[in-house]
């Protein structure tokens, strides 16, 4: 995955406010994006809903960089104040892509297909119960071990993180 991009002192804030965006549209891409390749409508609509509502750090810094831009454009005299949230941001994808990094790419499928049946308003029980059926969780370990509680505790640390999407679905986190 490639580095985060750094403002350097003779960038220009506009251009460096490019770069940013552009990286957040790819780290969501390699992140979630590549698992609605066969419908751009849908992946469309999962990264509008993410940049308004997710709290992970690439769409909390979208939203900063627009509102950014919003303040400029719009001579709102707080533009230092997000600006300086911008940088706040650059700071947590820093550490948010450290996580990831260290992450396995079943667990980046786990959590964006947890992701996508929060929003539908599926409780972890009913996520657990649909991923096990799609196979992308076993319900069982090699000494037949039963799986299924672990997956459901799981499940629900990754939806208390989903917290823009209560609004989505006031049911979801049952």
């Amino acid at each position: 995955m490639k580095q985060i991009p750094l403002h350097t002192e003779k960038q220009p804030i506009d251009q460096y406010l490019e770069e940013l965006l552009d990286y957040c549209i790819y780290f969501h891409q390699e992140l979630k994006g590549f698992w609605f390749q066969d419908s751009e409508k849908i992946k469309g609509d999962y990264m509008q809903m993410l940049m308004e509502r997710s709290n992970e750090s690439q769409y909390v810094l979208i939203r900063n960089i627009y509102q950014y831009r919003k303040a400029v454009n719009e001579g709102i005299p707080n533009e230092v104040e997000i600006l300086g949230d911008v940088f706040a941001g650059v700071e947590s994808l820093k550490l948010y892509r450290k996580k990831v990094m260290a992450q396995s790419s079943k667990d980046h499928e786990v959590r964006m297909l947890a992701e996508v049946y929060c929003m539908a308003g599926y409780s972890a029980i009913k996520i657990v119960d649909k991923l096990i059926e799609l196979k992308v969780l076993q319900q069982y370990d090699d000494n037949k071990d039963d799986l299924y509680a672990n997956h459901v505790r799981r499940i629900h640390r990754y939806m208390a993180g989903f917290e823009g999407f209560k609004a989505l679905n006031k049911e979801s986190l049952k």
